[in-house]
């Protein structure tokens, strides 16, 4: 009944109660105001309930519970048997109005030694000591948390606890040997079979904070305490750690227990282990395990991608914290950076490392980090969550790199780009939209072209640095790069590609290179703040719908030697009001200036033979066209709804 009464109310919203106080502190030492405001705000408040919420605030309980951390169920049914006594309340209503109370003055909802649900906001949270178990959904969807403490006491988590818990960054405890104790994911579970594993991993913070602290220490490599004789289900999953020793008394593995554990490299068993469940390291690409022969009985021994290696070489860790590891599985030696251990903030990875390998990086305190030149592969979350990464330089030789490689480095400023040119135009590979903070991309005097996509839809990118080393801008290179305000194109550049610039809607400024010969379709398109263009003598070709929707376009200087001009290549340049056509171009195409609503006059194009379909379309404010002498088709609509033409 109590439950039901206090879900009644929950329905109602009166949990909300601790903001009302907040927004009326006063409430707490006036028993009557504080009737007076639950009324206003909830005027179909149960009576009953009502009164007993207001006795207990202006009853001796009310000082215990502002001092207590949690309820005891002892504590709870003394209570209860005051304001029976006293009062002659009914016990249902009595628990209810407590368990409101509780709300606003616990974090936890304690009960029989059991953590029902956390209440509170904080971004650090620590368990009290004594709590056994924590209930299912007991932290479901605390986004705010970033770290947690976990009691000695701890012996269980229910499947879904911590389910939501995305900010979760830290985990920490005293003793790993109780941490092994704890059973994980052991509730009941009545969903799809095939979705245990899901059950099982929200069942550990570890999960979603990857890094585990013991004593207030970073453990990366861990070497389980000899008396623990079982690795349970889910202990390890989501664990940033490098190695892992078991201790001389562990016998079995369980199921999941190292499941995505994406930087372990190493795991020594003894002679006593029986039993690795097959799920034990999914999703893992575990180096080592010492020593294979020993175990050549353990049927379930090969676990899902686990790459089993007897190489004492393959595994390291340098002097500077670097875990490296020798893949020497398609016949060529790829040095592999596992994992950072080290302390630097500005750091500058082994010359010969070849590949940064998934989660290389995450979470790290670095600032900069410069590749070496024979790095050729960056993996999805190398650099995740690496929150104070502001630069960093990429290596000349690089062939694919993840778009995942960056995410969630928030202040990620400045890229140094030095890859002289790839073939990979894939656009869901090729770029830094993953980087929404990037502002400044270097491109070094190694780089030859600007390949496709490369950093499209970088909504902050302000600034563009180019040498005279890059010969062409690709396909989207820049486009709907929001906040780009002004480009200089080198003078080696002879081709921009399509949509290059499209979308830059902020860009106010060209400066174009001498050599462009071919600026490609849609090529700045929509670039709504570009007030001016000149053109240089080597442009040849100008795609179509190349300068469309450049709506505060003013002025045009194109130089005879432009052979084409595209179809609707100014399409709706409403600030145009006049423009002077080079002699080198004998075709208006279809399109080219509709709806220049206040173009007046057009000068020049003395060769033009032709005016296709729409090329003035409703341009209304025109007055004048000189290019007569030479003309010799004119289509049907070239000039519809041109009124003001004489």
């Amino acid at each position: 009944m109590a439950m039901e009464i206090y879900k009644e109310e929950q329905k109602m919203e009166f949990i909300d109660l601790s903001q009302i106080l907040s927004q009326n502190p006063n409430c707490l030492n006036d028993s009557k105001l504080l009737r007076a405001v639950l009324l206003d705000t909830y005027p179909n408040l149960n009576k009953g309930l009502l009164n007993v919420i207001t006795t207990i605030a202006k009853s001796s309980i009310f000082n215990e519970l502002r001092n207590l951390q949690y309820c005891e169920p002892s504590t709870e049914q003394r209570w209860i048997d005051i304001l029976i006594d006293e009062y002659g309340f009914s016990k249902e209503l009595i628990q209810a109005a407590l368990s409101i109370w509780c709300s606003v003055f616990f974090q936890f909802v304690i009960k029989d030694s059991i953590l029902i649900e956390y209440r509170g906001s904080d971004d650090v949270v620590i368990i009290p000591e004594g709590v056994t178990r924590i209930h299912e959904g007991a932290f479901k969807k605390s986004n705010t948390i970033s770290s947690i403490t976990l009691p000695n006491s701890l012996r269980e988590i229910d499947g879904w606890a911590f389910l939501g818990c995305n900010s979760l960054k830290e985990v920490h405890i005293s003793n790993l040997a109780n941490w092994c104790a704890i059973s994980f994911g052991m509730n009941d579970y009545d969903g799809d079979p095939e979705d245990k594993w899901d059950f099982i991993k929200t069942a550990n913070p570890l999960s979603y904070a990857h890094n585990l602290y013991i004593k207030n220490t970073l453990a990366k490599r861990l070497i389980i305490p000899d008396n623990v004789r079982e690795i349970k289900q889910g202990t390890f999953i989501g664990w940033n750690g490098i190695t892992m020793e078991v201790g001389k008394e562990t016998e079995s593995i369980g199921k999941y227990s190292f499941m995505d554990c994406f930087s372990l490299a190493k795991i020594t068993l003894n002679e006593k282990v029986q039993y690795i469940d097959d799920t034990a390291f999914r999703n893992c690409t575990l180096y080592e395990i010492y020593d294979k022969s020993q175990y050549e009985g353990v049927d379930d021994i090969y676990a899902d991608n686990i790459y089993i290696d007897e190489k004492d070489s393959c595994f390291e860790i340098d002097n500077n914290g670097f875990a490296l590891y020798r893949d020497y599985s398609d016949g060529i030696i790829d040095v592999c950076l596992i994992n950072y251990l080290g302390n630097e903030d500005d750091i500058t990875v082994p010359d010969n490392v070849t590949i940064i390998e998934e989660h290389a990086f995450d979470d790290s305190h670095i600032k900069s980090v410069r590749l070496v030149s024979k790095v050729i592969q960056i993996h999805r979350n190398a650099f995740k969550n690496c929150k104070e990464l502001t630069t960093i330089e990429l290596p000349s030789n690089i062939t694919w790199f993840d778009p995942m490689a960056f995410e969630g480095c928030d202040n990620l400023e400045t890229i140094i780009w030095n890859a002289s040119t790839y073939t990979n135009t894939n656009f869901n590979t090729w770029k830094f939209a993953r980087v929404p903070s990037l502002k400044k991309i270097i491109f070094s005097d190694k780089v030859t072209r600007i390949s496709g996509w490369l950093c499209s839809e970088c909504e902050m990118l302000e600034c563009v640095e180019m040498h005279d080393s890059i010969d062409r801008i690709d396909e989207y290179a820049f486009y709907n790069c929001k906040a780009l305000k002004s480009v200089n194109i080198p003078n080696s550049v002879n081709l921009i590609g399509a949509y290059a610039f499209s979308g830059c809607i902020k860009l106010e400024n060209v400066l174009f290179g001498n050599k462009i010969t071919s600026i490609g379709e849609y090529a700045f398109s929509r670039c709504v703040s570009l007030q001016e263009i000149v053109l240089p003598d080597s442009l040849e070709q100008i795609g179509a719908y190349a300068f469309s929707i450049c709506t505060n376009l003013k002025m045009v200087d194109i130089k005879d030697g432009v052979k084409t001009i595209g179809s609707f290549a100014f399409l709706k340049c409403n600030s145009l009001s006049t423009f002077d056509l080079p002699n080198s171009i004998n075709r208006i195409s279809d399109g080219t200036f509709s709806m220049c609503y206040n173009l007046k006059k057009v000068c020049g194009g003395a060769n033009v033979q032709s005016i296709g379909h729409y090329a003035f379309y409703h341009c209304e404010a025109l007055v004048d066209i000189d290019m007569r002498k030479k003309v010799q088709s004119i289509a049907d609509s070239a000039f519809e709804g041109c009124d003001s033409l004489r």
